[in-house]
């Protein structure tokens, strides 16, 4: 009985936990998407394979391409610890698999990007 109390007060205190509050967006990209992280409520980012970036300012109502200086890229996690400083980890894409891991850092909230590679593919900051 507690459970269910405590998920109706949830309901009703935060009503869009339900997907009713989900808005569609286009990405404007054919590429797979696999991460997305928000640090605040508008500034977003989006990583994907083909070494796709996507960012946002504006609450992800328009989605602009960054450069990730990696085409051939599979980015699967970003995360940033406030609006400027983010890392995205990834591996590059070959037809064995990944040769490589790859971090790339921000200190300009996403739209300069600085790239390390690693012996490793990495697939979660």
């Amino acid at each position: 009985m507690i459970v269910i109390l405590f998920s109706l007060s949830l309901t009703l205190n935060y009503p869009c936990f339900t997907q009713e509050c989900w808005v569609y967006r286009k990405s404007n990209t054919s590429n797979q998407l696999f991460a997305v992280f928000f640090p605040d409520s508008m500034n977003g980012a989006v990583v994907g394979r083909n070494g796709t970036i996507l960012r946002t300012s504006n609450g992800g109502s328009t989605w602009s391409t960054k450069s990730s200086s990696h085409p051939s890229a599979l980015l699967s996690d970003v995360e940033f610890s406030d609006g400027n400083n983010g890392i995205i980890v990834g591996g590059e894409d070959d037809t064995s698999g990944f040769s490589h891991g790859i971090i790339l850092r921000t200190t300009d909230g996403g739209n300069n990007w600085t790239s390390q590679t690693v012996t490793r593919a990495l697939l979660a900051v």
